[in-house]
């Protein structure tokens, strides 16, 4: 990235960039980026193609004689429109907030991970909005509603539902599901599940996360995505009252995507705007004189696409 971009006075910070970049334990409770991996692009707005399952699943006659030519086709490909759309929010360090708070943790830092955390934690609500969707997700083959038996219920046949959504996955689509999405709550209900309980009697299980994966594996879904992120539901100036971005009412099952590729059957996935920096949420400073602040700005262009539905089926769980 150019130190000043497009005539702006915003510096970019990649050091703090960087920082998030590599590590930032307090993402782990996020998943939009990992239902909805990131594919870089260099246009803002466009039309974005992507394989389809019904030329991936066509049979064709590849027997040849010596000397013939060898059959061929062309991988057939579906599109979808896009505008990645600014994100971004601001947090202002004056510099007598920066000297009285030098010795005790870099103040810097601090509004970084807080600009930075707006944005991520209204994209996992966007997702969530996209995934835990009845429109999209609707009919027999791509939603089905097992909440007459719903699984805050411990004998719920839990089992017996994920079974079902898995094989109508492979149905429509040809691939097996690598994961099922859920909220927190679910992943507690699961845990509680008499079948799920009766399998992990025996297993020498230490953690809770080699509990959930004790569980992916009863389940055959390869792993759960749990939804841990938790956001403030009060009006603004009310006590805070939390509550989990990701409800229990739903299940996802389904091929999500793994890598920053277009050409990767799956879900969908989430387009960066490359033009106005490398992608992802970018930090960058400027001076306000005027109140003797340096502001420090977190942006991002980015938009949520799902693909195709028919690489996931969804469960409604709880009434």
């Amino acid at each position: 990235m150019a130190d000043i971009i497009h005539g702006t006075t915003a510096r970019p910070k990649p050091e703090l960039t960087g920082a998030f970049t590599q590590y930032d334990p307090d993402d782990n409770q996020l998943v939009a980026g990992q239902v909805m991996p990131g594919i870089p692009t260099i246009n803002k707005a466009g039309t974005i193609t992507y394989p389809t399952r019904a030329h991936m699943l066509r049979v064709v006659d590849t027997e040849r004689t010596p000397g013939d030519v060898f059959g061929r086709d062309v991988i057939g490909s579906d599109s979808t429109t896009y505008v990645c759309l600014s994100h971004g929010h601001e947090q202002k360090l004056p510099d007598e907030e920066r000297v009285d708070f030098a010795t005790a943790f870099n103040a810097e830092l601090i509004k970084a991970k807080v600009a930075r955390g707006r944005i991520l934690l209204k994209r996992e609500t966007r997702v969530k909005d996209l995934l835990f969707n009845t429109t999209t997700w609707t009919g027999g083959t791509l939603y089905t509603d097992v909440s007459a038996a719903p699984w805050d219920a411990a004998g719920s046949d839990v089992i017996g539902h994920v079974d079902a959504a898995f094989e109508q996955v492979i149905a429509n689509c040809g691939y097996p599901p690598n994961a099922m999405l859920v909220g927190h709550t679910t992943m507690q209900n699961l845990m509680k599940n008499t079948a799920i309980l009766a399998r992990l009697q025996n297993a020498a299980i230490l953690t809770k996360e080699l509990i959930r994966q004790a569980v992916a594996s009863i389940l055959g879904v390869g792993k759960i995505i749990v939804g841990d992120a938790v956001y403030n539901s009060a009006d603004e100036g009310l006590t805070h009252v939390g509550a989990w971005v990701w409800p229990d009412d739903y299940a996802l099952i389904g091929k999500f995507g793994t890598d920053a590729t277009r050409d990767e059957p799956c879900i969908g996935k989430t387009l960066y705007w490359t033009g106005m920096g490398a992608g992802g949420v970018e930090i960058s400073t400027y001076r306000e004189e005027q109140t003797k602040s340096d502001v420090i700005r977190a942006e991002s262009y980015e938009v949520e696409k799902v693909f195709d539905p028919y690489f996931g089926h969804l469960l409604k769980v709880d009434a």
